[in-house]
């Protein structure tokens, strides 16, 4: 069971941390982010604004985790990202290509996904930008992917662009599933009703 952070020192430190924006680094930014939303809070208004200013300006200077977790924590707090800070993580993400592992590239995805923002999915329309992206395996790597595909309507975008193997690989799984799940299901169940 985890602790809960009391309000009073999440204010504080929000408070603190819009004071000295122009001080954080791109990862403090992103773990600024991520560990409200990982607490299941969502960041003020001032704070959203000052961090994204603050990513923007530094954008060049974000990894490919630190640009993921970033705009997988906006998505998770149900935030809308600002049009600047969507413009620069997706020309950072766009020059960071070949650096972006399969977790980022799913996160990502999925974080674009929910927040419906499909202009920085231009990015991922030429899969052979992102060498990772053929290297998703887990069943959360792929459903991210999943997801991600459905709400751009991106399936024959991949499939056209020599992605067939990684769409074969989604419905492989996906079906793989299902099967487990039936398989589960048609199982007579040992609980006894009294």
């Amino acid at each position: 069971m985890g602790l809960r952070a009391e309000a009073g020192l999440v204010s504080a430190m929000s408070g603190r941390a819009m004071r000295a924006a122009d001080e954080f680094k791109p990862q403090a930014v992103a773990n600024l982010m991520w560990a409200l939303a990982t607490m299941g809070l969502k960041a003020e208004a001032g704070l959203v604004s000052a961090m994204s200013g603050r990513a923007t300006r530094t954008a060049d200077e974000f990894n490919p985790q630190e640009v993921a977790n970033l705009m997988w924590a906006l998505a998770t707090m149900g935030l809308q990202a600002e049009a600047g800070l969507v413009s620069a993580m997706s020309g950072r993400a766009t020059r960071a290509a070949d650096e972006f592992e399969p977790q980022d590239v799913a996160n990502l995805m999925w974080a674009l996904a929910v927040l419906d923002d499909k202009s920085l999915f231009v990015v991922f329309k030429d899969c052979e930008s992102f060498p990772a992206i053929q290297d998703l395996t887990s069943d959360e790597q792929l459903s991210q992917l999943h997801q991600a595909c459905i709400t751009i309507n991106l399936s024959t975008e991949l499939a056209s662009r020599k992605s067939a193997s990684l769409l074969a690989l989604m419905s492989e799984t996906s079906v793989a599933r299902n099967q487990a799940f039936r398989s589960v299901l048609s199982r007579p169940c040992r609980m006894q009703v009294r």
